[in-house]
Parts: structure tokens; sequence; C-alpha cells
């Protein structure tokens, strides 16, 4: 009988982010898939990978919040709006995130837009805020770019 030696990685596995903090994913629709959330299309993509803002409809507007470590001392809060023109999709989006004093604020404006019928492509340029009582308030202006290929109906490739 052979030893089921191949399962033991799975008991050990761990995540490996480049950045992983406080801004993280902050709908229902991208925790409930592990924040595996690249590919989500709609307003939920606001906040993961705002490509699939291109394939919004209608106006929609998003909310969240949650209580993170189930620590009363942390809060964790966004929201934010998107607007389909026939130029493209523009949004806005603020998310705000708090651990006992340590406070940080992202402000975010997108634009998103289809490229071809199967490519699309968003970009977002941020505003971030850091406040602690122990350092100095600190902001940092950036931007990010998220894109979006379908390979067949329903299956979305994102980056």
């Amino acid at each position: 009988m052979q030893k089921p030696i191949y399962l033991i990685p799975l008991l050990f596995s761990i995540s490996l982010c480049a950045q992983n903090g406080p801004t993280d994913p902050l709908s229902a629709r991208s925790h409930g898939i592990s924040n595996a959330s690249v590919a989500i299309t709609g307003i939920n993509s606001l906040f993961n990978n705002q490509a699939g803002l291109a394939s919004l409809e209608s106006a929609g507007i998003l909310f969240s919040g949650e209580e993170t470590f189930l620590d009363p001392r942390s809060d964790n809060f966004g929201g934010g709006f998107a607007i389909p023109t026939s130029q493209g999709t523009f949004g806005l989006s603020c998310h705000y995130f708090e651990f006992n004093k340590f406070r940080q604020y992202k402000y975010g404006l997108t634009y998103a837009r289809k490229l071809m019928e199967q490519l699309s492509i968003g970009v977002q340029f941020d505003m971030l805020k850091t406040e602690s009582p122990e350092f100095e308030d600190s902001n940092l202006f950036t931007f990010e770019i998220g894109l979006q290929y379908e390979l067949i109906e329903n299956l979305l490739i994102g980056i």
C-alpha cells in the first residue's frame, strides 16, 4: 500500500503575496472566493482588477465594512461607485483601515474600457495616506493597471 506522502505539502501550504496588507479586496464576492478576484467583472472589480469595470452596463455603487481580527479597535471600510459612459467606465473609490491608533486611507480614481471585444483595460490613480502617533504621517501617490482577456465565453484571465 502506498503512503500518501504527496498530501503532506497541502498541510503546510501558505500564501505568498507581494503586498498583503490592510488594502485587501473589500467585497463579499471577493472574500467568498479567497480573494482570487482578478477575473471578476462588474462593480465588485472596483477594489480588485479595475479592467472588470469595462463590462459594467449601468451605474453601480458598493459599500463594504468589516471588523478585522475580531477586535473592536480594528475597522476596515470601503465604498465606491462607477458610471459607464460611451467613452468607458469612470469610478471613484475610498478605503479606510484602522487598527488601534494606526490609520490608512486609500482614495482611487478609476477609468476602464474595452480595447477589443475580449480585451479590457483599467487604470486607477491612488492617493494613500497613513497616520500613526509613533511616526510622521505620510502621503503617497501611485497607480494600478489591470487587464482582462476573455478566452471563451464566461472564462476570463486577469492580470
